[in-house]
């Protein structure tokens, strides 16, 4: 009985050495990667991964059309694919996935739920209403009528490397605007240094592999309208901080593009937008940087 039990065990033993090897030479011969992410499932269904902070459209080339039926949001994932596509979101074309294990909507970044959702791919489904003390705290304004937080702000600001994209963190501004009547007003925001609210700024990660590793990478700044100018700073994180605020580095922007180097670093946009039409004003953003290496 013990030598058929182990006959057995080693049948499958072989079984599986001789799939793991066949999956090897067929992933090698035609090229195909495999990562490893998590499954969301954005609107319309379609399916996706979520992989170091980016999302990539998962397109299915099988014959099978409920290929991804039986997976949550949240689930880790293991997907045999083609080439990503370098866009946001990316894109590739599966030939597997596989689950190994489960998880739900939590385990998914904000950021990541956040950037989908302002490009429309991506419905937040969020109930809680907004309360009076919050629009107060928002709005604090050079005169004292009431504008809504959400109403005149300063452009957004999104930064991308490759096909990752972060929402930059807005800190200080003061921003200009004419009302129907023709008047001037302005709301102003006061905020801490970036360096003193690094943990409230979402990375993002300059993704690089272990056999060609990459020294600067290019990283464009998108703004929902251009400034009329604009400087960058960047500082030394050691040990999760910037020991001195008054220690950085210019660097040159060339078309809304800077060369970031490889490391842990923060960024401080400084924008400005001119009166050259009914808004403007000046805006303080930030975001940082992590090199994260992926196996070859």
């Amino acid at each position: 009985m013990k030598k058929k039990i182990l006959i057995s065990v080693c049948l499958i033993l072989a079984i599986l050495i001789i799939l793991s090897v066949s999956s090897v030479f067929l992933i090698n011969r035609y090229s195909l990667s495999v990562s490893q992410g998590l499954y969301l499932s954005a609107n319309d269904n379609t399916p996706m991964m979520i992989q170091m902070n980016s999302p990539i459209k998962l397109n299915n080339l099988t014959d099978n059309e409920n290929l991804f039926d039986n997976f949550c949001d949240g689930d880790e994932i293991l997907v045999i694919h083609d080439g990503i596509q370098e866009s946001y979101p990316g894109a590739t074309g599966v030939y597997a996935v596989f689950k190994l294990g489960d998880g739900d909507l939590s385990d998914i970044p904000e950021n990541v739920l956040a950037s989908l959702s302002e490009l429309g791919w991506y419905t937040i489904k969020d109930n809680s209403p907004e309360t009076e003390e919050t629009t107060k705290t928002e709005n604090t304004q050079t005169n004292n009528e009431t504008v809504p937080s959400n109403d005149k702000k300063p452009p957004e600001l999104q930064v991308f490397c490759k096909n990752v994209m972060v929402k930059a963190w807005l800190g200080s501004y003061a921003w200009f605007f004419e009302t129907d009547d023709g008047t001037q007003q302005a709301i102003t925001a006061e905020s801490l240094h970036p360096s003193e609210c690094i943990d409230s700024i979402y990375p993002l990660p300059l993704t690089t592999s272990l056999e060609y590793p990459e020294k600067t990478f290019s990283v464009s700044l998108h703004f929902e309208n251009a400034p009329d100018s604009i400087s960058v700073r960047r500082y030394e994180i050691t040990d999760g901080k910037v020991t001195d605020n008054t220690d950085y580095t210019e660097i040159s922007v060339n078309d809304l593009t800077i060369e970031a180097e490889g490391g842990r670093f923060l960024y401080e946009v400084i924008a400005e937008w001119k009166d050259t039409n009914s808004e403007h004003g000046t805006a303080y953003y930030a975001f940082c940087t992590a090199v994260e290496k992926m196996a070859p």
